[in-house]
């Protein structure tokens, strides 16, 4: 029984490096957590139910420039030619917009994804419309701000990623509108409508047709909540380990006593 007592003072001792151990074990979990790419968030924008696909062309002005879509298995054929106006601006454009209307949200978003191709590889202009209240009129299309970024096409299927921050809004929007306003006030979360455009280096005569497959918004992910608790289990174990076990009082082992020697015998 003497022995019985040393037990508490030894498990005392071996809890240091268990917690230890246990807060090496959730450090390198959350290291890994740290390290470990975080997926990035993604918008489909088309092909979606909830989006339609329009064409515009300059032919309300007397021009004659052409635009026509179809839609094949997995893609959306838009072939398109801009001929000489001599009364406008010759244009044509594909039109990408939310079916009811409605606004989108795309400020949490740093990048939009074009899965297309076409046959030559003709420049075109991605524009995103806007909508800003007071100004925007239903009546008028061109008071709604024009952010737009100008690109190639592929001539074989490619992704193509185009940051939200290089878009721009062009010089002629504050001639035609006579508006005043901060270039780089950017309402990306009052998105009404996606358009293509034939790119402004683009002369009169030119024709392409363009394949679309994907349009998307992808912007950084968020690391995981459990990485958070990993980091407060790998700390408490590891600051636990600093403090003695508290033991349990044990009572004192009584001495030992020599029985009394007996009384001589007469």
């Amino acid at each position: 029984s003497g022995h019985g007592g040393d037990r508490p003072i030894f498990m005392g001792s071996m809890h240091r490096p268990v917690l230890r151990g246990i807060a090496a074990v959730f450090a390198v979990a959350l290291l890994v957590a740290i390290l470990r790419p975080v997926p990035r968030v993604r918008l489909d924008l088309w092909p979606t139910d909830h989006m339609r696909a329009t064409t515009y062309t300059d032919s309300g002005f007397g021009g004659s420039s052409k635009a026509r879509l179809e839609q094949l298995p997995g893609r959306l054929r838009f072939d398109w030619k801009l001929e000489a106006c001599s009364t406008c601006v010759p244009f044509m454009g594909l039109l990408l917009e939310p079916h009811p209307k409605r606004l989108l949200d795309l400020s949490r978003f740093d990048s939009l994804e074009l899965e297309w191709e076409s046959d030559l590889g003709t420049p075109l202009r991605v524009i995103l419309l806007t909508n800003e209240p007071g100004f925007t009129h239903p009546d008028k299309p061109l008071t709604r701000r024009y952010l737009q970024i100008e690109r190639a096409p592929a001539i074989e299927h490619t992704t193509t990623v185009l940051p939200l921050s290089q878009f721009n809004v062009p010089a002629w929007w504050f001639r035609e509108t006579g508006h005043i306003m901060n270039p780089e006030y950017r309402p990306l979360d009052r998105v009404e409508a996606f358009a293509f455009e034939a790119g402004e280096s683009v002369h009169p005569g030119a024709h392409d047709v363009v394949r679309l497959k994907a349009i998307r918004a992808t912007g950084p992910g968020n690391r995981p909540h459990w990485s958070a608790l990993l980091l407060l289990v790998a700390a408490g174990c590891l600051i636990g380990s600093f403090f003695p076990r508290k033991q349990a009082p044990t009572s004192p082992v009584p001495e030992k006593t020599s029985d009394a020697s007996p009384s001589p015998v007469p």
